[in-house]
């Protein structure tokens, strides 16, 4: 029933102190003696009266207060004693003070921090060493109670589910969550610091295949050689099908994720503390950063604004899925029957998350994305940046034993670029679309029982200048305040 808590024979710094408090404390009743006694001068009066007569000046000396006075004869003589030296006082004084500083020493390990200091990098060194001592004893507490205390609470009844948990002091938790923090953040400024300087060496090299090897593995940017081109060039032929799979592959690598996973753990450490927040800057940047590469493949490249807006709408969905991902991170806190999860198993239950939404999730999502922008390149090539809108498109199924009845249905539909049909058929129709535009010979009818496209691919991105829809499951039923803090975060973003 009793956990030891001293070391061997020793019964603790408490024993070894009463020492030093017992001299401290008979310091002080003799400090208050002497100043009762000798604190004050002393009235001594030299008499030649009787016995009786000096028992009245006796009584009128103790009665005569701070400011009375005394009527004597005149052989009668007054004289006031003064307390002894003030060394005395210096005595007592030097004795508490060393005691203090022995209490200090013994408990601390210093005595900087709790009496004067003779300078700022003492007082720090001093206050190291007492960090030193404290952490120490956390550390042996938290043994004490992990490996002695809830032990023997569980052989004595209590529930056994105890023992999946740790005793950890918050100092230990916060410190371990800022030497995380610091570490991610040295990390970063270490790529960002390579990246910059690459960037302003890259007008001045040669980009051969080994420094796009090179920028790719090491900032998950697939490089392509720029095209210098007229406003626009009919001879040119876009096809980056066989490249799409090598970027998807690049982007969606083993360090991406590793790095959404120690984004993940951040997350984990302030949830399970009940810090929690509606949206995390650094997944939100990641997934940003990953999604908008795909605007590379943007050979005919429309205008400024439009180009702007596909940037937003690739940040506004990465604000919006990482709402999603928190919301449901915040929902691992609680098993199956509502009781809150150990850490351990917090932990454990959202790497399945991670692997979710920024590997199966992410995939589709950045291949979605590719699709989407080689269908504004393909649209701007045939419409010829939207000055001709009345040639003729074709959509063009890919036609294997993957194709989808959607796409099957609508393969070789013909109409107009101006023709309502392309506000809602332009591809992708659907997750993992493969279908195409191309130059149209003859128009032909709508079929009356085409299928019916989920809302989310029922829009037309060069049109719409987005690559995803507010019909997408992460926009829809938004709360307003999410709204408009997605707007405020898309406005420092575009700032920086």
């Amino acid at each position: 029933y009793y956990v030891s808590a001293f070391y061997k024979d020793s019964f603790g710094l408490l024993l070894s102190a009463s020492v030093c408090v017992l001299y401290k404390r008979f310091a002080l009743e003799a400090w208050m003696k002497f100043a009762e006694k000798y604190g004050k001068p002393i009235p001594m009066v030299n008499t030649p009266a009787t016995k009786k007569e000096k028992k009245e000046i006796l009584d009128a000396i103790f009665n005569m207060g701070e400011d009375g006075g005394l009527v004597l004869g005149e052989l009668d003589k007054i004289i006031f004693a003064n307390p002894v030296s003030g060394d005395n006082a210096t005595n007592f004084e030097k004795i508490i003070h060393l005691q203090n500083s022995e209490i200090s020493k013994l408990i601390l390990g210093q005595t900087m921090t709790t009496e004067n200091g003779s300078s700022k990098s003492q007082a720090e060194v001093h206050e190291n060493t007492s960090f030193e001592i404290a952490e120490m004893d956390m550390q042996w507490i938290q043994g004490l109670i992990n490996d002695e205390l809830i032990p023997r609470m569980v052989r004595l009844g209590y529930p056994a589910e105890l023992l999946n948990y740790n005793f950890e002091f918050s100092y230990f938790y916060n410190k371990r969550k800022e030497e995380v923090a610091k570490l991610q953040k040295e990390q970063e400024e270490a790529i960002n610091s390579k990246f910059d300087r690459l960037t302003k060496l890259l007008p001045f090299i040669e980009i051969d295949d080994n420094l796009e090897q090179y920028i790719e593995q090491e900032f998950g940017i697939p490089v392509k050689k720029k095209v210098v081109q007229t406003p626009f060039n009919k001879s040119q032929n876009i096809s980056i099908t066989t490249k799409n799979k090598s970027i998807i592959k690049n982007q969606i690598d083993d360090t991406n994720f590793n790095l959404f996973q120690s984004y993940y753990d951040l997350v984990a450490i302030s949830f399970f503390s009940g810090d929690t927040s509606d949206f995390n800057q650094s997944i939100i940047e990641l997934t940003n950063k990953i999604l908008a590469n795909t605007l590379i493949g943007i050979e005919y490249a429309p205008d400024t604004l439009v180009l702007q807006s596909l940037k937003d709408n690739i940040f506004k969905f990465s604000c919006a899925k990482n709402y999603e991902e928190l919301k449901n991170i915040s929902k691992e806190l609680l098993d199956e029957e509502g009781n809150k999860r150990t850490f351990a198993q917090f932990k454990e239950a959202i790497k399945k998350l991670n692997i979710q939404f920024n590997q199966q999730y992410l995939s589709a999502e950045y291949e979605i994305a590719v699709t989407s922008t080689q269908m504004i390149s393909k649209w701007n090539e045939l419409t010829e940046n939207g000055a001709n809108m009345d040639v003729l498109l074709t959509f063009d199924a890919v036609g294997d034993g993957k194709t989808t009845q959607i796409c099957k249905s609508t393969n070789k539909i013909t109409r107009p670029a101006s023709d309502s049909f392309w506000n809602t058929h332009a591809p992708p129709l659907h997750w993992g679309c493969r279908s195409t535009l191309k130059k149209g010979k003859k128009i032909t009818e709508i079929p009356s029982d085409l299928p019916e496209l989920d809302a989310e691919f029922a829009f037309n991105p060069a049109q719409k200048a987005v690559i995803y829809s507010q019909k997408h499951a992460y926009f829809k039923d938004l709360p307003k305040e999410i709204k408009t803090e997605m707007e405020e975060m898309l406005k420092k973003y575009n700032e920086k």
